[in-house]
């Protein structure tokens, strides 16, 4: 979810490479999958976070929280993270700072998606009070990771006892709401472990 502060006049990320915005940003602590993402948005869009520099503007690698007290502090103008919607953080932030939401273009979206491993989503209008519009943006996914030593019985049996139980995994956290069945074997760029595979098998969710 992209936010730029409604004071820097940003209503797109074309537009800063377009004028040369001497922007400032917020990105994720450095090297976490929400950093990279955010230096892709500006990749697919035709310039590097060094460009933001040359242009004057600066890029601040810090956790979320922290980024959007910078944005109400009036220290930057744009921050991004990967998140669910609607996000609590941006909510609360939302009482405090006039913030637009930004979408993705599509060609923007497909580069991401083809870059990260990343799958389109669609934010809808009036998920914040202060975005009366939808939002076209990627999402990330959250995977179990298992070591290649697991015992195939394991893994098929911690794959089955999840869904088995999936009515409780929705409902143990707001996330995990809009969870499917069918988005559980989709740990791309990531290979199954046979035991999942075995598991998802029997249940129907993988040929």
């Amino acid at each position: 979810q992209i936010l730029a502060t409604t004071a820097s006049g940003i209503t797109s990320i074309d537009q800063i490479r377009e004028k040369k915005i001497p922007v400032r940003v917020a990105l994720n602590s450095k090297g976490t999958l929400m950093a990279v993402a955010g230096e892709a948005v500006f990749s697919v869009h035709g310039f590097t976070v060094k460009d933001i520099e040359t242009w004057g503007g600066r890029l601040n690698y810090v956790a979320y929280n922290n980024g959007l007290t910078m944005m109400k502090n009036g220290q930057i103008d744009v921050i991004i993270n990967m998140l669910a919607f609607p996000s609590s953080q941006i909510v609360n932030a939302a009482r405090d700072t006039q913030f637009k939401l930004i979408g993705l273009g599509p060609q923007a979206v497909d580069r991401l998606n083809k870059q990260l491993g990343t799958e389109t989503i669609n934010i809808p209008a009036n998920t914040y009070a202060f975005s009366p519009e939808a939002a076209n943006t990627v999402r990330g996914s959250v995977v179990v990771m298992a070591a290649a030593e697991m015992k195939d019985s394991e893994a098929e049996a911690i794959v089955s006892a999840m869904l088995k139980n999936f009515e409780f995994l929705q409902k143990s956290h707001a996330t995990l709401s809009r969870l499917t069945p069918d988005s559980l074997p989709k740990v791309s760029p990531l290979p199954l472990h046979p035991g999942a595979i075995a598991a998802y098998r029997k249940a129907g969710l993988l040929k």
